[in-house]
């Protein structure tokens, strides 16, 4: 029930919130209802029974959420949801992992929680977030039809596929996806991937079918603090690949109907890492620097134990330091070029209809158009339409679908090779229903009402 001691007093942060909100910024809350932590943490030592005698969780103990006396620990966590909420008016809870909160009753704790907050908060909209790797439609299914009642949950199938398809990550979970096109495309209609078929890295059926769901509740990524954090080295996606390809993926992101994650920093090519950082007492801290280094062993990189020296000591100050964002860079010309597309993004995102369920009109068309290209058409807030071609690896021509030549009703509005965005411009070439491509990148048209 305590801010963070870097948010200051509890006036403090609701300080914070305040200002936010003056700004028309709203702010969400990172909240742990899964697990205590290792260490600091004393709601246990005044009842045992926040403990579950039934069931684990990857941190040890499960949370008491369906046995003896969970009534009690239920009431605490919706508790403090209610406390964000309405004493400090956050305007949403992302809700940790919540694969690992296991509960047999009859109403999910889940359900408990989107009821209690929901039914709390009347004059405001509040929007609840579930961490989840489930792809399962019960957390966002309304309550009136047997759902959990959440507005919206992690989506990691697109994350996964863009990493197999541009940086050609193949091992734990991305051995799942084969990485191409046509399977980012399908991901893009339906909001994930899996809904229901044989995980090679879970060893069972993943997922449940989006049928009909909202687009816009699959929260999807390129990159977020987990996807970066728990690389071995903490290297962001644009470490990796060019920036040309950078940018057509950050085109793709921002055009989706699905909501889009930004991880802080991506919106300029941040430079900076992003490593897992502790600052646990000295016999924990070790046995998390040791711990750390030994989950690399079964990946090719670090297969020999002298390799996994090279691994940061998540305890060493200078792992948290490197980590830290450098501001002064923004204005350099390969971080200012990356900002610019950016916001240009964000402000064409605004102009679009609101993503419904798979197959509506706000949900628009996506469709691959040969190994390494696919298109998008979205309509827009006033009835006119966006169309999307993306070039995500090498040179290549691509015939858009757009019904007519390039160019006719057609008014090119963007192009990811422009001056204002890339430092070596190759803008694509375009003519007779033909863009031809020198590398990744990304053209976007928009063509007005016809009404």
């Amino acid at each position: 029930f305590a801010p963070a001691p870097a948010y200051g007093s509890p006036a403090d942060l609701a300080a914070f919130v305040d200002r936010a909100h003056g700004v028309g910024l709203a702010v969400l809350l990172d909240v742990v209802y899964n697990h205590f932590g290792p260490a600091g943490a004393y709601a246990a030592a005044a009842s045992g029974r926040f403990f579950s005698d039934r069931h684990a969780s990857p941190w040890g103990r499960g949370i008491n959420l369906d046995g003896p006396d969970a009534r009690h620990v239920r009431r605490f966590f919706i508790d403090n949801a209610l406390q964000w909420v309405l004493d400090y008016r956050f305007d949403g809870l992302r809700l940790d992992a919540t694969h690992a909160l296991h509960d047999d009753s009859d109403v999910h704790f889940l359900a408990s929680l989107s009821d209690a907050v929901h039914e709390a908060v009347s004059d405001r909209e509040v929007i609840l977030v579930a961490e989840d790797h489930r792809n399962l439609r019960t957390i966002v299914e309304p309550r009136t039809r047997g759902g959990w009642g959440l507005d919206a949950v992690w989506a990691d199938d697109f994350h996964h596929i863009v990493r197999r398809l541009v940086a050609g990550d193949d091992e734990g979970y991305f051995r799942d996806y084969r990485g191409d096109v046509d399977e980012l495309a399908q991901t893009i209609r339906t909001g994930w991937l899996y809904e229901g078929q044989p995980s090679l890295h879970h060893g069972t059926p993943r997922g449940s079918s989006a049928a009909g769901l909202e687009l816009a509740r699959a929260v999807v990524c390129l990159q977020n603090h987990d996807q970066v954090g728990n690389r071995a080295l903490g290297d962001r996606l644009h470490h990796v690949v060019d920036l040309a390809t950078w940018r057509a993926l950050s085109v793709l992101l921002l055009v989706v109907p699905e909501t889009p994650l930004l991880f802080m920093g991506q919106e300029w090519a941040a430079s900076s890492p992003f490593q897992y950082f502790t600052d646990h007492e000295p016999e924990l801290g070790r046995l998390v620097s040791e711990g750390r280094r030994e989950e690399f062993g079964p990946f090719r990189a670090f297969a020999d134990p002298e390799l996994r020296l090279a691994i940061p000591d998540p305890q060493d100050v200078a792992t948290f330091e490197r980590s830290k964002l450098r501001w002064d860079e923004i204005d350099r010309p390969l971080h200012a070029g990356t900002l610019a597309l950016y916001r240009r993004l964000l402000r064409l995102r605004k102009e679009l209809a609101a993503g419904g369920p798979a197959g509506t009109t706000g949900a628009g068309r996506v469709a691959a158009v040969d190994a390494a290209s696919l298109w998008l058409r979205r309509r827009t807030i006033e009835g006119g339409e966006l169309a999307i071609v993306v070039r995500l690896k090498g040179e290549g021509r691509v015939s858009p679908p757009l019904g007519a030549s390039v160019g006719t009703g057609w008014i090119p509005v963007l192009d990811t090779e422009d001056a204002a965005y890339a430092s070596d411009p190759q803008p694509a070439a375009m003519g007779d229903g033909v863009v031809e491509f020198a590398r990744p990148g990304a053209v976007i048209w928009r063509r007005p009402s016809r009404t």
